[in-house]
């Protein structure tokens, strides 16, 4: 009703998941260049659903807001099939798409958008887990074989460490030990290889 929220923007605490996965901000759209591959997470306003001249087929509009502003989100009849689910007033979600600058404010085409909660397990291409702090320690080292070999997935994993030559190495884990990225498993790791020793790699399209 006031327009503001009371207990803080829920973004906040998406904020460092956006950092790695999105390559926009609503403030930045104006710089960027027409038709370019948009990744941009925020919350749903203004949701419409409508019609589309031709062929009478089920489209959306809805204004996407984030820390810095809102943009406006075309969902043409193809992409409404995929996402119709996820269009929920205030739901906060990650939108890929093509930025449109035709008219006087830029727009998104959409080509997906999905809750903020799935981000990491779709649009992750690689998990790089620091090992400066723990080292290559048997005991480490098979922890860390425990913990991937329960979230068996399709995204590789690699372990940055220090040889004893002070040399800096990553070697790549076995395709056996690809995971399916969620918080379960980073926080697993995190706790044996030190906090922040995870680093998730976006793809890019």
């Amino acid at each position: 009703m006031l327009g503001f929220y009371i207990t803080g923007h829920p973004l906040t605490k998406y904020q460092k998941l956006l950092k790695d996965f999105a390559n926009s901000t609503t403030s930045s759209l104006t710089v960027g260049r027409d038709n370019q591959e948009i990744f941009i997470g925020g919350v749903i306003n203004k949701l419409k659903h409508t019609f589309t001249k031709k062929m009478n087929e089920k489209m959306a509009f809805l204004s996407l807001e984030d820390l810095e502003g809102s943009v406006e989100v075309l969902i043409f009849p193809k992409t409404f099939t995929e996402v119709a689910n996820n269009l929920k007033p205030n739901a906060v979600v990650l939108v890929r798409g093509r930025l449109s600058l035709r008219d006087d404010q830029p727009k998104i085409v959409a080509n997906d958008l999905i809750p903020i909660e799935e981000v990491r397990q779709k649009y992750t291409s690689s998990v790089t887990v620091d090992l400066f702090t723990s080292g290559l320690e048997e005991k480490t080292l098979k922890g860390l074989k425990e913990i991937l070999s329960r979230f068996p997935g399709d995204v590789p994993v690699k372990f940055n460490f220090t040889t004893a030559s002070k040399e800096e190495v990553q070697l790549v884990v076995g395709k056996d030990l690809s995971i399916k990225v969620n918080d379960e498993v980073i926080d697993e790791i995190e706790k044996i290889a030190g906090t922040g020793s995870v680093t998730l790699r976006a793809k890019t399209s």
